[in-house]
């Protein structure tokens, strides 16, 4: 008979590891776990666990989040992420009973839910009570005009001590020097920044032989980015990007830009009618997440 209970990091850890590399990614290390899950700056996330006696056979992890709002309004929201049953014991409804059970024990700790499904595992969420949440905007690949007006010089460097203030009239993020800190700190990604004024997070990488820059995040007034966009273009020696970058688009230096598709945003539970005024950024939507 399978119970269901919420785990201890640090008791099952080794559980909830072999687990995961068994079942569902062989390349999901402690250390990756241990930043995704307990390092988080918003909190440490919570774990509902299918047991058979005493062998973890099903495993549901909830992340902490946080989004800002108009007049600096703190929402907390709670991120179904990584999941994942035994082999042996697929189709018996681990996954939608774990789901469940972890959002009600955690119902009192959150104003939220969000999640970034696939197509495939859609579906289930939207029998589950979830709602998508159509946004009007696509990744998209952009070539970019590096000659656009800049009267600032943009400082290449990690130092995002100096980070412009929140003027947030949607809902976001709360990206923080510490939520910041944590989510790039990989040596792959790069800062573009305008002490106080703006912040672009990017890393560069090959396809198919052309550099292309990834902009993962952008911080501060249109005009602004603009110009820091334009002076990585310089900087990197490519005019070619890729991201996400919600209602900002239409205003950011693309000569051309080539729409791919939408994001898939799902949510529930909102207590405080956020959804409708939404943006992401692609750190917030990528798959690691």
């Amino acid at each position: 008979m399978l119970t269901y209970k919420p785990i201890n990091f640090q008791e099952h850890i080794d559980d909830i590891l072999e687990l995961i590399t068994e079942h569902l990614d062989t390349k999901f290390s402690q250390s990756f776990f241990r930043w995704k899950h307990m390092d988080n700056p918003f909190g440490v996330s919570f774990a509902m666990g299918a047991w058979d006696s005493k062998k973890l056979v099903g495993l549901r992890l909830f992340m902490r989040w946080e989004f800002i709002g108009p007049n600096d309004k703190i929402v907390k929201a709670i991120r179904p992420v990584d999941t994942v049953t035994h082999k042996d014991y697929r189709g018996k409804g681990i996954f939608k009973t774990l789901t469940l059970q972890g959002l009600e024990s955690e119902h009192n700790n959150y104003d939220i839910i969000f999640n970034t499904p696939n197509q495939n595992s859609l579906p289930g969420y939207l029998k589950m009570g979830w709602q998508k949440n159509d946004l009007p905007d696509t990744f998209l690949y952009g070539v970019i005009n590096p000659f656009v007006k800049n009267n600032h010089k943009v400082v290449f460097t990690f130092n995002i001590d100096n980070l412009p203030k929140s003027d947030a009239r949607v809902w976001q993020t709360f990206k923080n020097e510490s939520f910041l800190k944590w989510r790039y700190q990989d040596e792959s990604f790069r800062f573009a920044t305008l002490p106080e004024a703006g912040l672009v997070v990017y890393k560069v990488i090959k396809v198919k032989g052309f550099k292309m820059i990834i902009i993962y995040e952008i911080i501060g007034q249109n005009n602004v980015v603009s110009g820091i966009i334009a002076s990585i273009s310089l900087k990197e020696k490519t005019f070619l990007c890729y991201g996400y970058f919600g209602t900002a688009t239409a205003e950011l230096p693309f000569l051309i830009r080539f729409k791919r598709n939408n994001p898939v945003v799902v949510w529930r539970d909102d207590k405080f009618d956020i959804h409708e005024n939404m943006t992401f950024s692609l750190g917030d939507l990528e798959g690691k997440l």
